[in-house]
């Protein structure tokens, strides 16, 4: 990743808990990232506005929010628990404290809907639609999906 600091003791590369996945070890070490030219455009765009707030919608374990958190604020919404527990440790890890994590998946109404589980090491798959993966199982859990706009509004 970059050198570029956000502070003098802090770089942007983010220190990888001790039993990372095989995703993010592979990704980290041969590439030095994961999407770096999205993570590119969001730096730049969090270059051009003061106070930029980043939203992380499907923040998975933490790695777009981990890479914003040294740029501007971070909102990260996962709706997984096993997820959102991988995630804060992650940012505790790190010691990040300008990230609000919500567990909750982002939609246009308040409802409680079936999560369809990966059953591979790739948890980006996870979703709420039947179908969405061949990677992802029917698990009989519903997790809570909230109405976006009014969620956010609400918090400030």
């Amino acid at each position: 990743m970059s050198a570029i600091r956000s502070s003098p003791n802090r770089s942007l590369a983010p220190r990888i808990p001790a039993t990372p996945g095989p995703i993010s070890i592979h990704l980290c070490t041969t590439w030095g990232g994961y999407e770096r030219g999205a993570l590119n455009l969001f730096k730049a765009l969090a270059g051009s506005e003061p106070n930029f707030v980043f939203c992380d919608v499907g923040a998975n374990v933490g790695h777009h929010t981990l890479f914003m958190s040294q740029l501007c604020q971070v909102l990260a919404f996962e709706p997984n628990p096993d997820l959102v527990a991988a995630l804060e440790h992650k940012l505790q890890l790190n010691a990040v404290r300008n990230v609000r994590t919500f567990p909750v998946g982002l939609g246009s109404a308040n409802l409680d809907l079936e999560y369809f589980q990966p059953i591979t090491s790739n948890t980006g798959t996870g979703s709420f639609v039947a179908g969405f993966s061949r990677e992802n199982s029917a698990t009989g859990r519903r997790l809570t999906v909230v109405e976006g706009d009014d969620f956010i509004r609400a918090r400030g």
